[in-house]
């Protein structure tokens, strides 16, 4: 290529446009040249004449002489044929001409180079090592863009692993979307990684994976629920070492909690509780527990201020004393004035202020409320018949004297409302107790007289009985110790009770009460 362009170069142009003239020049003398032999050719004969160049033998007699306009028209195909001839041959000749022209010229302008280039050559000694260096550093520099093609290649379809150990499963997840690698996760309990905290991966951190590749990662699950721990002695430990326990051993079921107490100091060990009655020895993580410690005394500041309650209704009280962790104790009184809730008054004045777990007392009303009379004053009769009350009246057997009133449940004067229980206990005194002659009475009423007469009223007096012969029917009382008289609060009874032995049939009043003491026979006693 570079021969070929030096033609166009400076005088080697010139030159070449000089040749091209000159082949034109001759190009056309040869034609003309080639029309003026055509025509000093002889033309063709016009008869079947003999000529002298002919031999004799070779002529030969037509069938028909040719007219003469066909003489006439074959002179120009002939004419034609022989300049085509003509044509083809200078054609061949040019081309020929042509190329050896051409050969020479090229032949010409290589050696006309390297004349100039041997004129303007100066020999290097280095030339050898210099070509040795440029194809050395052609082939590093080839080899150095296949390298960095590749790694360019390599960077983008890979991506640099990260430590994902300590981080959660999330984070590795969204790592996982973002570069395009999938996240392969097992999970298995660790004491050492909190629940979702991945604890070990395949890959190590710095290395490559490639995009679309699965990356397998380890998650944990937390501390096994299931391992039994041994619980050490916490009355030993002190607040601190309990929680530093707790948070060594994952036992995030094992609440620890303080309270205030007056008893045990600071930071020390209270109790401990474990749910479903798990014994100690058996407690697991996932059991459920609380570990008790004490927050010492509890010191309370006066700086909640009272209100002034009085108007107000008791749950505005309520919601107060809840609030700030006030101990309010209610008393209800009867009012006619005011309605059922309404608060009367109240043990600490308004504006004073008291501290946490303080008490006070309120008034609230009741309501209308019943007076309680004064028993004292009412018989028996009248005590019974208390409008708005319901009064239950008892004797008893006393000192005091028959009739007088010895006590009553509810004290005078106080004012009952409808939430209060309005049934009243009065006990009227019944005097001394008096046994009259219990003679012709079946042994089997003298229980109940004994209770009813005696001890329902407060009198310990029993009786004891024995049977003798006697006319009278089989268990009948026919004999008593003292009869008809007064007793004191305790006393026992003897009575005599007949076995029927003389009995007729007939049933006669007894004569004579006193007991026939040969024929008697010891009866049961009754009295404890």
């Amino acid at each position: 290529m570079s021969d070929f362009l030096s033609k166009f170069s400076g005088n080697h142009y010139d030159e070449l446009l000089e040749e091209d003239k000159k082949r034109k020049i001759i190009k056309e003398d040869q034609l003309k040249s080639a029309e003026k032999e055509i025509e000093k050719s002889p033309r063709a004969p016009l008869s079947f004449e003999k000529t002298p160049e002919q031999p004799l033998s070779e002529t030969v007699i037509k069938k028909a002489p040719k007219t003469t306009s066909e003489v006439f028209s074959s002179i120009p195909e002939v004419k034609q044929e022989r300049i085509d001839q003509f044509f083809h041959a200078q054609e061949d000749d040019d081309l020929s001409e042509r190329q050896t022209y051409t050969r020479q010229e090229r032949e010409s302008s290589v050696s006309r180079r390297r004349e100039e280039s041997h004129e303007e050559t100066e020999i290097d000694p280095d030339y050898q090592k210099k070509k040795k260096r440029k194809v050395i550093l052609i082939g590093a520099s080839v080899i150095a863009c296949l390298a960095l093609g590749l790694f360019l290649f390599y960077q983008l379809t890979h991506v640099t692993v990260p430590n994902f150990v300590g981080k959660t499963v999330t984070e590795a997840r969204e790592w996982g979307n973002e570069n395009g690698v999938e996240i392969d996760l097992t999970q298995e309990h660790s004491i050492k990684f909190e629940e979702n905290v991945i604890v070990s991966q395949k890959i190590k951190k710095g290395q490559k994976v490639a995009k679309g590749s699965k990356l397998a990662v380890v998650g944990s699950l937390g501390a096994d629920p299931e391992e039994v721990l041994p619980l050490p002695d916490f009355s030993r430990m002190t607040y601190v070492d309990a929680q530093k326990w707790i948070d060594d051993n994952k036992a995030k079921n094992l609440k620890l909690t303080q309270v205030y107490s007056d008893i045990t100091a600071k930071g020390k060990f209270i109790k401990l509780e474990i749910a479903n009655s798990i014994p100690a020895s058996d407690y697991t993580r996932g059991d459920k527990a609380t570990l008790t410690y004490s927050r010492g005394k509890e010191v309370l500041e006066a700086n909640i201020e009272v209100p002034d309650f009085v108007g107000k209704n008791k749950t505005d009280v309520d919601s107060w004393a809840k609030t700030n962790s006030i101990e309010v104790t209610y008393e209800e009184k009867a009012s006619a004035s005011l309605a059922v809730g309404t608060v009367m008054g109240q043990s600490v004045a308004a504006n004073q202020k008291v501290a946490k777990k303080s008490k006070m007392t309120v008034q609230v009303s009741a309501g209308k409320g019943i007076m309680v009379p004064d028993f004292s004053t009412l018989t028996m009769t009248q005590a019974s018949s208390v409008a708005g009350l319901t009064v239950i009246v008892r004797q008893v057997y006393g000192d005091a004297p028959y009739g007088a009133l010895i006590s009553q449940s509810k004290a005078a004067g106080t004012e009952l409302t409808e939430k209060d229980d309005k049934n009243v206990e009065v006990v009227y005194s019944a005097g001394a107790p008096y046994i009259r002659d219990l003679s012709g009475k079946n042994e089997g009423e003298l229980q109940q007289y004994f209770y009813d007469e005696f001890r329902s009223k407060g009198a310990e007096i029993y009786f004891t009985s024995y049977y003798v012969d006697s006319s009278q029917p089989k268990g009948t009382v026919v004999a008593q110790s003292v009869k008809e008289t007064w007793l004191p609060l305790t006393y026992t009874v003897e009575v005599g009770i007949s076995n029927g032995a003389h009995f007729s049939g007939t049933i006669v009043p007894p004569a004579n009460n006193t007991p026939d003491t040969t024929t008697s026979s010891q009866g049961s006693a009754v009295a404890p």
